[in-house]
């Protein structure tokens, strides 16, 4: 795709997008939107039984896990850095903030990572170093 549509127009008049730039984009706002519990608003429940708000809870768990499959795929495509990747990981295990222990699902989006990338990460240096 990067030799076939190599700059897109920005739509605000702006300097020219790549399809790199908006996939990454896309993943970045994906993870910074990473919910803090997976249960459905309360809004979204109200006149829901309960196999349907399990299959909601499901469904955005599933949508969580393949944001960080495809943030693992992107690394080993060299599309994102093993800084980057370190960030990430110390972001979801809380690294910076001991007080306070991370959500089951937000483990679970670690443990994915680590799963799919963990051989490359700790075979460079810099990976070796993000992981500390």
């Amino acid at each position: 795709l990067k030799t076939a549509f190599p700059k897109f127009p920005d739509p605000d008049g702006g300097k020219k997008l790549t399809f790199k730039g908006i996939l990454l984009n896309i993943c970045q706002r994906e993870f910074e939107a990473l919910p803090s519990s997976m249960a459905p608003a309360q809004d979204d429940t109200s006149n829901l039984d309960m196999g349907e708000v399990e299959f909601m809870r499901k469904k955005r768990k599933d949508r969580v896990l393949a944001n960080m499959k495809l943030i693992g795929h992107l690394f080993l495509r060299d599309l994102l850095s093993a800084r980057v990747i370190g960030s990430v990981i110390q972001e979801l295990t809380l690294v910076d903030r001991a007080d306070m222990v991370p959500e089951e699902h937000i483990i679970e989006c670690a443990v994915e990572l680590i799963m799919s990338i963990g051989h490359t990460l700790e075979s460079i240096p810099a990976g070796k170093q993000a992981l500390q």
